[in-house]
């Protein structure tokens, strides 16, 4: 896999929040197969920076997927990716209805035709 396809990176990242520097002029890299977590004290940015990157704010790559949950959920032994993917609401009642016209249709197809 071409390296540039692995990273994602700004060199000079600033961001403020109803007029107040949360990041200033910092760097920010993200490496394909890692992990990383933010610390820092309440306010300090870290949300927003998090949607920033969810709702694609920034110049990340369109090859790169990002899943962002912007509640918590209850401690389990999903994986992550699972964890998100199952609060995807309108994902799932899709997925469902798509079942039940497969089930109605009798494995015809015209109704899986208007999904």
């Amino acid at each position: 896999m071409d390296c540039k396809l692995c990273t994602f990176q700004i060199e000079s990242l600033s961001s403020t929040f109803h007029g107040h520097d949360l990041i200033v002029d910092s760097e920010l890299e993200l490496n394909y197969g890692r992990h990383y977590g933010l610390l820092g004290l309440n306010g300090c940015g870290k949300s927003t920076l998090l949607s920033a990157i969810g709702c694609r704010e920034l110049p990340i790559p369109e090859h790169m997927d990002i899943y962002h949950l912007t509640r918590e959920i209850e401690a389990s032994d999903m994986y992550a990716l699972e964890a998100v993917i199952n609060c995807d609401e309108e994902r799932l009642r899709l997925e469902k209805e798509a079942e039940m016209l497969a089930a109605e249709d009798g494995g015809g197809g015209e109704a899986l035709d208007r999904i």
